[in-house]
């Protein structure tokens, strides 16, 4: 179907500069997402230009891989029990922490304790709330967008965002106006999800994973979207840092 098509359709974020990107001054993708993207439909097309970014949110992910309107999702998704039983997930591409995300004059905010009766922003389909549901008098403000959320701390409606270090990463390479406070919550593999009952596809996706962790373009890939960061190691086998 993929070949037919003529094109690997992949749902993506289209707002995290450095992980997926659509790039409003050129109308070109970008992005680590974007870029594995590119060499998986190189792999099955064995040419480059046959990658066709989509953009998705927190809350629209699951349905159009459902829905058959991409062929996968490489979206900085964390691999949990619940979505596994909506969707089926490759091997771990990636891994994150879950931190909390304020403004950088913020000196009030320091671990999840201090959140307690106040207002947090979060991205509707996300683990966010799951992370903190310890602290059940936090009063949330639910966005469609990671943009919303930290469009609510900047204007003070909210305190703080709670996402992934990476998503923070992102937001961080344009504005210094934010920061991570405390340890991460928790932690998280990114899987790519597909639809339901395709373990060829998925066998396929594993076997191209193993290779570009392997060869080092996994690294190079990073490095080129995150420059002056340390670059971390692949997940490997046997995944024990996180569930999956």
């Amino acid at each position: 179907m993929i070949q037919q098509r003529g094109a690997l359709l992949i749902g993506t974020k289209d707002d995290l500069p450095g992980v997926s990107f659509l790039n409003p001054k050129t109308n070109a993708w970008e992005g680590f997402s974007v870029d594995l993207g590119n060499t998986l439909a190189q792999r099955i097309f064995g040419e480059a230009g046959h990658l066709q970014p989509k953009p998705v949110t927190p809350a629209t992910r699951v349905p159009t891989i459902q829905e058959d309107t991409v062929d996968m999702n490489i979206e900085t998704t964390f691999i949990t029990q619940a979505r596994k039983e909506q969707v089926d997930f490759a091997d771990p591409y990636w891994g994150s922490g879950t931190r909390l995300f304020v403004l950088a004059n913020n000196d009030s905010i320091h671990s999840p304790s201090d959140l307690d009766t106040k207002t947090v922003a979060t991205t509707k389909g996300s683990t966010g709330k799951e992370s903190l549901k310890d602290h059940p008098s936090i009063k949330w403000l639910e966005f469609d967008t990671n943009a919303d959320s930290v469009e609510a701390v900047r204007t003070g409606r909210a305190v703080a965002t709670d996402f992934d270090e990476v998503i923070g990463l992102s937001y961080q390479k344009n504005n210094s106006g934010f920061k991570f406070v405390g340890d991460p919550i928790d932690y998280f593999y990114y899987g790519i999800m597909v639809k339901k009952g395709q373990q060829d596809w998925v066998d396929f996706i594993n076997q191209w994973e193993k290779d570009i962790k392997a060869d080092g373009t996994w690294k190079r890939l990073y490095a080129q979207n995150f420059p002056g960061v340390d670059v971390p190691e692949p997940p490997q086998p046997p995944f024990d840092k996180a569930f999956h």
